[in-house]
């Protein structure tokens, strides 16, 4: 409470890097530890910020947080911006377990998305499939 919009996007932006880091060297559990805590803290899992809301589900996915899986597709699908939609599935699928589920959800809403997104999105669909 108290913070502006603004300075709890660069914190998260931080925190995501910062989770990216802890992830290649094996420790994401440590930032994934947290996420309760910052999510009652400061309202998080129910902020209506699209750019807040945003930034926390890639955190969570960073972290290989399974419970947060579902609010980051339903983000995907519901705001269909690339700039949120294709980051938010490109980090759904750095995980197997999350891929599938992710990839169905963009085949049943592709064609709600604008063109370009759809193919960017598909692009980055059939790349992750072929590695």
């Amino acid at each position: 409470e108290g913070w502006f919009p603004k300075q709890m996007m660069l914190l998260l932006d931080r925190l995501v890097d910062y989770a990216h880091e802890q992830a290649a060297a094996g420790k994401a559990d440590e930032v994934r530890k947290r996420l309760s805590t910052w999510s009652e803290a400061y309202g998080l899992d129910a902020t209506s910020n699209a750019e807040i809301r945003f930034r926390w589900l890639i955190l969570a996915m960073a972290c290989h947080d399974p419970s947060r899986v579902d609010a980051a597709i339903a983000m995907a699908l519901e705001v269909g911006r690339m700039k949120f939609t294709r980051p938010l599935y490109r980090e759904l699928m750095k995980e197997p377990t999350r891929m599938a589920r992710a990839k169905a959800a963009f085949e049943k809403a592709k064609g709600t998305y604008h063109p370009i997104t759809s193919k960017m999105v598909a692009q980055d669909f059939a790349k992750a499939e072929s590695k």
